[in-house]
């Protein structure tokens, strides 16, 4: 045991081994570590998405309004969702003027 209440995963495993709830048990382990693995893999994936939209509305920015590209980068460091990023790259993409890719990026929520 590592503390006086509780024991690790494997303490839990010898004390049911050869009993009928060991195979209970694994599963039990198993589900949870799948579900904990599927969680941290969306997490990791939502923000892959995130920074792969960041990167493309920069790149717009700088090929098409390239005096507008470090507030670009100041204000996409505000946005939080890849749904965020992907309405403001169609603001963006309807724009005309610099100074309406000014007052979109200026739109942008701070935390």
């Amino acid at each position: 045991m590592n503390d006086e209440n509780s024991f690790t995963p494997l303490e839990i495993l010898e004390i049911f081994e050869g009993t009928w709830m060991e195979d209970a048990i694994i599963q039990k382990f198993l589900e949870r570590g799948m579900k904990q693995g599927l969680e941290q893999g969306m997490k990791q994936g939502l923000e892959q998405e995130l920074q792969a939209l960041r990167a493309t509305l920069l790149s717009f920015v700088e090929t098409c309004f390239p005096d507008q590209l470090a507030l670009a980068e100041q204000q996409a460091s505000f946005t939080t969702t890849p749904l965020q990023v992907q309405e403001l790259l169609h603001k963006l993409f309807a724009a005309r003027t610099s100074n309406e890719v000014r007052e979109i990026l200026l739109s942008i929520p701070h935390a």
